[in-house]
């Protein structure tokens, strides 16, 4: 249950440092750089400060990478099932592993700016990988959305979680504000997309579909708010009449 801080000027060489028994570590200073092990156990929390470069991380509990946070493993990155890794959203590699990432447990991204629809975001580098995390959420300062749930700004999902380019993991992120997304004229379902308000259609609302009105009454609206007219019924408007044979 205790807590304690490690920074370049105590830690220095090769061994294993175990955080076990509910311990807190912070691991600080632009200076911290070593070849140690570090492993941490299911009721211990890790939290790094600046640049810091380890030899292998083997962790069952929590990791949480502060916005300054440059940190290198020099050799592995083993996350356990019951490991969690918080680390911020950013445009560029927060974790480099030389060797083999092992991604099991889940990752939570967390950044002040909410990034743009639909953006990659590259969050480590790696010489070789295995598994894949269990869940992925993202944190926004002041208004949290975690696994899939909506917000009172708007709903933020993970798109995919593996996409692996040149050996790195990138997670992308959707965005969805119902006033600005959806222009108003609908809501935000739980998968970032756009519920539309009656009589507007397409992934942002803007498609104004009335059948009455915009199909004169020979067709209906279909799911992009283009008229699907009636049989023997053409235009894009159900205006016209096939001709018979």
């Amino acid at each position: 249950g205790k807590t304690f801080s490690l920074d370049g000027s105590q830690v220095s060489g090769s061994g294993v440092v175990s955080v076990t028994e509910g311990c807190s570590a912070t691991v600080k200073g632009s200076t911290f750089q070593t070849d140690s092990d570090f492993a941490v156990d299911g009721s211990s929390t890790v939290k790094t400060v600046g640049t810091v470069s380890f030899g292998t991380l083997t962790a069952s509990g929590s990791i949480q990478f502060e916005k300054s946070s440059v940190v290198t493993f020099k050799s592995d990155l083993v996350l356990n099932k019951k490991a969690s890794l918080a680390l911020p959203a950013t445009s560029s590699p927060t974790l480099v592993v030389v060797g083999k990432a092992a991604l099991n447990g889940t990752l939570q991204l967390w950044d002040a700016a909410l990034p743009g629809d639909g953006t990659t975001i590259t969050v480590m580098t790696f010489g070789s990988s295995v598994g894949n995390f269990s869940a992925v959420s993202f944190e926004k300062a002041g208004s949290v959305s975690r696994n899939l749930q909506a917000t009172s700004s708007g709903s933020y999902v993970v798109v995919a979680t593996q996409l692996y380019t040149a050996k790195s993991l990138a997670v992308k992120l959707r965005v969805c504000d119902a006033s600005t997304t959806c222009n108003g004229l609908g809501t935000c379902d739980s998968n970032a997309l756009c519920s539309c308000g009656a009589g507007y259609y397409g992934p942002s609302c803007a498609v104004p579909c009335v059948a009455s009105v915009h199909c004169n009454g020979a067709g209906v609206c279909g799911s992009d708010g283009r008229c699907v007219c009636n049989a023997g019924v053409l235009g894009a408007q159900c205006e016209g009449t096939s001709k018979s044979g």
